[in-house]
């Protein structure tokens, strides 16, 4: 399930320094929760 996205994102987020990637994490924590809440939902169907 690698889409083309994801790959971009993952190289992206290999290029960040450790400062970068510090001011990203919330980001990162929210759009990963999302996900899994939206995962967690189709599974209940």
């Amino acid at each position: 399930m690698h889409s083309e996205a994801q790959n971009i994102a993952l190289e992206e987020i290999m290029g960040w320094t450790e400062s970068n990637f510090e001011r990203q994490m919330p980001i990162i924590e929210s759009q990963m929760a999302r996900l899994m809440y939206k995962r967690c939902l189709a599974l209940q169907r």
